[in-house]
């Protein structure tokens, strides 16, 4: 639940009836965040903020980042920014996440 079109979905379902405001409370409640254990990955940013997480690439290593874009593409972000990034870095995370 990253956009506001997510939350409005959710309301709309407690407006009709389809679920109860207690359920869509437990939901809201639940998505904010997702702990990695080595990155939080904030899912309510792109409603907070107007754009999606940005992953600061230069005190992870490759596999966190990867781990993260993971997460991220599970959620349905489509277009993700990594800053600071060695070209090594680069080069790895690439062969698996396409970049541009």
């Amino acid at each position: 639940m990253d956009t506001e079109k997510d939350v409005l979905s959710l309301l709309k379902q407690v407006q009709t009836g389809e679920m109860k405001p207690e359920d869509a409370m437990l939901a809201l409640k639940l998505s904010p965040f997702e702990d990695l254990g080595y990155a939080k990955v904030d899912w309510h940013r792109g409603i907070r903020k107007g754009v999606p997480e940005v992953i600061y690439g230069q005190s992870k290593m490759t596999e966190q980042v990867k781990g993260i874009l993971e997460a991220m593409q599970k959620h349905g972000c489509q277009n993700v920014l990594v800053t600071r990034l060695s070209q090594d870095k680069a080069y790895d995370i690439a062969r698996e996440f396409p970049m541009e």
